[in-house]
């Protein structure tokens, strides 16, 4: 199964108790996700570190971790449908992550799936309407 995992699914993957991590080993889901969520993790590494008590070794384990469960998108890749995204997106802010479910076909999981998917499935019939 694919799956869109949003920002906060991925700062997840650093708690050792997560779902998140545990789920990621998994060999029936494709995870994917926009590239600046990596550049988000990145940005605030010292916030990572200290929250979840991690030593530099084992947040550089983790971010490498990261990038052999997820794929992550470049911009370029999903830019084609953000306009769609923007119309089916409860919060501007998830657009990208909406863009890139519906460039490679696939519903997102987020804490909020239930508001997610019903506007991507109304967009979905919509567009299979058409002639």
């Amino acid at each position: 199964m694919k799956l869109v995992v949003d920002a906060n699914e991925v700062f997840s993957f650093f708690n050792e108790k997560s779902k998140a991590r545990e789920f990621s080993l998994s060999s029936e889901l494709e995870l994917y996700s926009p590239s600046f969520s990596l550049k988000e993790i990145k940005e605030h590494k010292s916030d990572v570190l200290k929250r979840f008590s991690l030593s530099e070794t084992q947040y550089l384990l983790i971010e490498k971790l990261l990038g052999n469960v997820i794929r992550f998108a470049d911009e370029k890749e999903y830019s084609g449908f953000l306009k769609e995204a923007k119309s089916v997106s409860p919060d501007a802010d998830d657009t990208e992550y909406f863009a890139l479910a519906l460039i490679i076909g696939i519903f997102l999981g987020a804490y909020s799936s239930i508001f997610i998917a019903s506007p991507i499935l109304v967009w979905w019939t919509n567009r299979r309407r058409r002639p």
